[in-house]
């Protein structure tokens, strides 16, 4: 932990908190967390990049952590974010970032795929798949009192009990900005992509959730798309298993050559079988199961 170098970077008119570890010169792993968490639950897996030869950049979304809150509360939505990655990345000369997403981090992890796919090597999400924008079913079927529908319609309430963390504007986003729209015109992320799905996780209990992913329905808006389920995995996994044989760290990558088209990279992948979206990334895959 005492190797993760802290900064801010002043964009779109915030100062961002980002944690970062490797030598900059290295090709970029960009983290996003999801909701209620920051750049630390990353921790973990950027010792993890770093170590395996990356450069591993963890930021605290505006509003959320050490980063400053948005100046309007009541426009901050997922667009504030994307813009800020785009930001964040142009101000610190990386021309291309490997994307890392978990909950509701994802979101702007696809939009930002999807608006500068040029500028992804591939992107991976935890727990949650890419769909359609606008509204969701789940948020119509959700049972009376659920804590998704309580955040989203108490938001003074819950916010005013977590003023001093800031907590209100987190709770802006998500929950109140899920059926903000995004202006694209194809929806479907082309660019390699990895969903992980922990079995136990209860998000797949949402209505329709699961029946979307495993009926193949997902692959309509990800159109190279890898699925790997893990069979004791919660809504964590990045924090569920640090130190296991887990496919969460297969983001443990390391430079081996360059070539005229971009690097080549080599990954040490801690699973038990070789995996095609490693492959399609151009990368050697290395199986590790003594972890």
């Amino acid at each position: 932990m005492d190797q993760i170098v802290h900064k801010f970077v002043e964009v779109n008119g915030v100062k961002i908190h980002l944690a970062e570890i490797g030598k900059e010169s290295s090709p970029t792993v960009l983290f996003i967390h999801g909701f209620p968490e920051i750049w630390y639950s990353w921790r973990h897996q950027m010792i993890a990049v770093a170590g395996a030869g990356f450069r591993a950049i963890s930021l605290d979304c505006r509003g959320y952590g050490l980063s400053d809150p948005p100046p309007n509360l009541d426009t901050f939505g997922f667009n504030d974010i994307v813009n800020d990655i785009l930001a964040i990345i142009d101000s610190l000369a990386i021309d291309k970032i490997f994307i890392v997403a978990k909950d509701a981090g994802v979101r702007p992890a696809y939009v930002f795929t999807l608006r500068y796919p040029t500028r992804v090597t591939g992107v991976v999400g935890l727990g949650i798949p890419h769909t359609p924008f606008g509204r969701q079913r789940f948020l119509q079927e959700l049972p009376e009192g659920f804590y998704i529908n309580r955040w989203r319609e108490d938001l003074s309430a819950y916010g005013a009990l977590y003023e001093k963390s800031g907590f209100h504007n987190s709770l802006k986003v998500p929950y109140r900005s899920l059926e903000e729209e995004y202006d694209i015109e194809d929806p479907v992320i082309k660019n390699p992509m990895l969903l992980i799905i922990g079995e136990k996780d209860y998000f797949l209990k949402f209505p329709g959730t699961e029946d979307f992913i495993k009926s193949g329905m997902v692959k309509q808006f990800a159109s190279d798309l890898e699925i790997e389920y893990l069979p004791e995995g919660g809504h964590f996994v990045q924090e569920q298993f640090p130190d296991k044989a887990s496919i969460v760290n297969r983001v443990s990558i390391r430079t081996t050559a360059s070539a005229q088209n971009g690097a080549i990279y080599r990954r040490e992948r801690l699973l038990s079988k070789p995996s095609a979206f490693l492959k399609k990334l151009g990368l050697q895959v290395v199986l590790n199961d003594a972890a």
